[in-house]
């Protein structure tokens, strides 16, 4: 019962803390972009994202493997 209380007073100030610091939000221009499942399967990648207008961007990735074929 402690341990829930405690998880409940933790969750409940974080919660407080993140109401009270809102801001206003601006877009970032660019991304960098990686995938965890395939970092997890040997296989390292990197992605970059660009934002080209209001509505479109433009997304750039490479990635690569040891041996590719088993």
């Amino acid at each position: 019962m402690k341990l829930f209380r405690k998880i409940l007073s933790i969750t409940v100030l974080l919660l407080s803390l993140l109401c009270l610091a809102q801001q206003r939000a601006s877009a970032q221009q660019v991304a960098v972009k990686t995938n965890a499942l395939m970092w997890g399967a040997m296989t390292p990648n990197l992605g970059v994202e660009v934002v080209t207008g209001e509505h479109t961007s433009v997304h750039f990735s490479a990635f690569g493997n040891k041996n590719p074929y088993g």
